[in-house]
């Protein structure tokens, strides 16, 4: 997936010129790379909206059919089709088909973006568990299955390399049975609507 303002699979910034801001500001504790919070606020809708999935998850997880928010730049595919942003496409209004990968962008459109995966019923979004939001609360309860993944996922540059650990968890939701299925292939704990809770052994998503 991909934003600009709208993507999270894929992380872009400049970084440089944000450590130049943040020391500026006083507000500059930590390397760039290790402390999400330090480039973007709590809403997720700085400079760093476009964030790539690291392969390891796509592969665990996949194969799928399309990407409906991505950038044409992206380090590698994560689906046979994709919807590119900075090509002036747009997920939200095209029609999507077949299992859906989704890593929306983390600001005012993620609840559209997530409404879109829940009414088409077929794909996995991966998102901030955050929980306490709006969006979560409104939409948790549509999809059938939910991994809140153990550890922090590092995103990655359009070059492939990690740049960030992200400053908070991250989730997957499933929509469909093939889904469910496939988010217990990644170490978390899971929590379907109906009230059970497990926790699954496998590869760390970072």
């Amino acid at each position: 997936m991909s934003h600009t303002p709208g993507n999270l699979a894929r992380l872009s910034y400049n970084s440089q010129a944000r450590e130049k801001q943040l020391k500026a500001q006083g507000s500059f504790a930590a390397p760039l790379g290790s402390a999400f919070f330090a480039c973007d606020s709590v809403s997720h809708e700085g400079e760093t909206n476009t964030w790539f999935t690291p392969q390891n998850i796509i592969k665990t997880l996949g194969p799928f059919d399309l990407d409906p928010c991505t950038q044409s730049y992206r380090p590698f595919d994560t689906a046979v089709r994709h919807i590119c942003e900075d090509k002036g496409e747009c997920g939200l209004s095209a029609k999507w088909h077949g299992r859906v990968w989704l890593n929306p962008p983390y600001g005012r459109t993620i609840a559209r973006w997530l409404s879109k995966l829940a009414d088409h019923g077929n794909g996995i979004a991966l998102v901030f568990s955050r929980t306490e939001t709006t969006w979560a609360q409104s939409l948790l309860s549509r999809a059938n299955s939910v991994n809140f993944l153990k550890g922090r996922i590092a995103f990655l540059r359009a070059d492939g390399k990690p740049v960030t650990n992200a400053g908070t968890g991250s989730m997957l939701l499933a929509f469909g049975a093939e889904n469910v299925e496939a988010i217990k292939r990644i170490e978390g704990v899971i929590y379907t609507p109906n009230g059970e809770v497990s926790h699954r052994s496998g590869p760390v998503a970072t």
